[in-house]
């Protein structure tokens, strides 16, 4: 997922309806980069709030069957199509191993 933009405002900041005065991210948006960062607008440096999700099956699944659904979703998350979709939404999909997942 994505740090610091929420790309739900982004419509009403396109209808003038609201002003984005900064981002919680360490680097402006590539997509909107007239949007400062917190550190950049005069707040703390190093400002950053990260959202995540993650899919994780039931204790006791069998390993193999995790690796396996852990492929498949990350085989989905890299179609373009799905990445859009994400992207429309405000959400910039990651997949990890379970073993990444669990080192993070």
């Amino acid at each position: 997922m994505g740090a610091g933009l929420d790309r739900s405002t982004l419509p009403l900041t396109k209808a003038g309806k609201l002003k984005l005065l900064a981002i919680a991210a360490k680097a402006r948006d590539p997509d909107h980069p007239d949007i400062p960062t917190m550190e950049q607008a005069g707040g703390p440096a190093g400002y950053e709030v990260d959202t995540w999700v993650s899919l994780v099956p039931p204790q006791g699944t069998p390993a193999e069957l995790a690796r396996r659904l852990s492929g498949d979703i990350a085989q989905a998350l890299a179609d373009p199509a799905v990445k859009e979709r994400f992207k429309g939404i405000g959400v910039d999909p990651v997949s990890a191993t379970p073993a990444e997942l669990a080192d993070w």
